[in-house]
């Protein structure tokens, strides 16, 4: 099941930014121009607090009522002009399920920077996002909203 994050969903949430194998390390939020990664318990409280009460997103696919993958948009809580998306999915079919929800329910310009040789690279492509410049090992990506 797929839905918008909830103030009950806390504890599982950070419980599952805390356990996810980041593998690629591209989940991170900027604080003070500082990279913090979204599996540091102190980073992933914030962020729930940011999602929770000062506008950024958040999606989670559950199983069993065990989240296996959330997909996060910020830069809503900060009114910063891009809004950068970040996924944590267990695997690639729970990534395309949060992306095709992304795609219906958010119309706005979208952002995402990945390691070259992260598989979502793939994915985000057939979610129209395309590459938009080269950051060293990492490639940025953007969707356009519907009115750009």
């Amino acid at each position: 099941m797929i839905h918008l994050i909830k103030s009950k969903d806390k504890i599982r949430f950070m419980e599952f930014c805390k356990e996810y194998n980041d593998q690629y390390n591209d989940n991170y939020i900027t604080l003070e121009r500082e990279r913090k990664f979204l599996n540091e318990v102190k980073i992933s409280k914030i962020l729930f607090n940011n999602i929770m009460k000062r506008g950024d997103k958040a999606i989670i696919y559950e199983e069993n009522e065990t989240i296996k993958g959330v997909l996060i948009i910020v830069g809503f809580s900060d009114k910063f002009p891009r809004k950068y998306v970040k996924c944590l999915a267990n695997d690639i079919y729970i990534a395309n399920k949060l992306f095709r929800f992304l795609n219906l329910n958010y119309n706005c310009e979208l952002f995402m920077k990945l390691k070259h040789n992260n598989p979502l690279c793939e994915i985000i492509k057939i979610h129209k996002f395309r590459k938009c410049a080269d950051r060293g090992r990492e490639g940025l990506f953007i969707k356009n909203g519907e009115n750009k």
